[in-house]
């Protein structure tokens, strides 16, 4: 079963189902809300959120020495800044910062750029930019000036969202439509978070499903509209040319001239009608 992709797809095709795809082409993708954090307590003692995830008391995530740690695994404080092994705030790149985030030595002080004898560019943030342009981060990745990362495995992330892997395998970006791409071989149910992200899936791809048939009903109706006052035009137009081609011309000649003789004899005799007075007035003065 396929999930989501560049068009937001269903594929049942390889189970004997069938395929659905191209619902919600051009719709531009939303990162779902967040739930909020619910503390389950567990018959250990201990508390896990609805998604299986060790916490505190408090929801907060925590590790399995009890320690804070964020999304990523990583130890952080009590305002969700990262820390060093020594509990001090540091940022994403491992450098010491105070607590507006600034950079600074180990003594405290504001730490600055550094202009190393290559050329190079060392960061107060702990990055070093090169000759080129380039940016090197402290894990080993590399911004390249043109966008694309670089990472130490050899991964490329381009700008667009294309990647190429270590082998020089070039895959093209995926337009994020609807939910990200989900396939058979990481769609797993074992546990209340991804149950819960399936039934999320199945859900949005249903309210595809159905906006797409009241588009297609509204469309449809609008064409049996048409259809039908086209075909009430024709019926009358067929009617008129009926009524004209198919006209008994011996019938409407007889009609005429029986109409005409009747004209003309009405005529004769309302002449010899208005002649029989004078005629009586002339035998009269005679």
């Amino acid at each position: 079963m396929e999930f989501g992709g560049i068009n937001n797809s269903i594929n049942l095709a390889g189970n004997g189902g069938f395929t659905i795809s191209g619902l919600t082409s051009g719709v531009a993708y939303v990162e779902p809300e967040e739930e909020p954090i619910q503390v389950i307590a567990t018959e250990e003692g201990g508390f896990v959120n609805q998604y299986g995830d060790a916490v505190n008391d408090q929801g907060h995530l925590i590790n399995e020495e009890g320690e804070l740690i964020n999304e990523d695994g990583l130890r952080v404080n009590e305002n969700d800044v990262l820390i060093d092994e020594e509990d001090r705030p540091i940022n994403e790149n491992g450098v010491l910062i105070d607590e507006n985030g600034t950079p600074i030595n180990e003594d405290g002080s504001i730490r600055e750029d550094v202009v190393n004898e290559d050329g190079t560019i060392l960061n107060a943030d702990g990055t070093t930019t090169g000759l080129d342009g380039s940016i090197s981060y402290p894990d080993g990745r590399v911004m390249q000036p043109d966008g694309s990362m670089v990472h130490p495995d050899g991964t490329i992330n381009h700008p667009d969202g294309a990647v190429t892997q270590p082998d020089g395998t070039y895959i093209e970006a995926e337009k994020k439509y609807g939910q990200p791409l989900i396939t058979a071989e990481s769609v797993s149910i074992t546990d209340i978070k991804n149950s819960q992200s399936m039934i999320a899936m199945l859900d949005t791809m249903i309210q595809a499903v159905d906006s797409k048939r009241a588009e297609l009903g509204a469309v449809q109706n609008r064409f049996s509209s048409t259809v039908n006052n086209l075909s009430s035009i024709s019926e009358n137009v067929a009617a008129a040319r009926s009524r004209v081609r198919d006209a008994d011309y011996a019938a409407e000649t007889a009609s005429l001239t029986s109409s005409q003789i009747i004209q003309q004899a009405s005529s004769t005799i309302l002449a010899q009608a208005n002649q029989r007075p004078q005629a009586a007035l002339q035998l009269l003065g005679s």
